[in-house]
């Protein structure tokens, strides 16, 4: 007798192969994202090359200029703030093999009557993580 798992794996024997999977604005969300990317990583490795992973940056400037000014400016949805190194982290922990971390947003901002133009900085809007299976 075929158990159910064994079901599960001839049928994703017959799946095709995909060159990405994108999670785009998911794992922040989740209680406990490395255990669903593990889980991601266990079921589809071998029938996906490349994981994108995007996330709100912790370091980003507005939330920094919040906390400057006195305040904490959140999204009550979130479970977790990713920086650089916690989203990588994550990752690593779940299997994955962290190829590139990038930083989106460009942001005019002004600060103490300061313009400054931030591009792909530590402080940028959000974070895109790219890690194979």
């Amino acid at each position: 007798m075929v158990n159910q798992y064994e079901k599960v794996y001839k049928i994703l024997e017959r799946l095709p192969r995909w060159d990405y999977l994108i999670a785009g604005e998911i794992v922040e969300h989740l209680d406990n994202p490395v255990e669903f990317l593990e889980k991601l990583h266990h079921r589809y490795a071998g029938y996906i090359d490349t994981i994108v992973i995007t996330v709100p940056n912790a370091f980003r400037i507005h939330g920094l200029d919040g906390i400057l000014h006195g305040f904490e400016c959140i999204n009550t949805d979130h479970r977790y703030w990713f920086t650089p190194y916690t989203i990588c982290k994550i990752a690593h922990r779940a299997g994955f093999s962290v190829k590139e971390l990038l930083y989106t947003g460009v942001r005019d901002v002004q600060f103490d009557n300061k313009q400054y133009h931030l591009e792909n900085s530590l402080v940028s809007t959000d974070l895109i993580l790219i890690a194979g299976f």
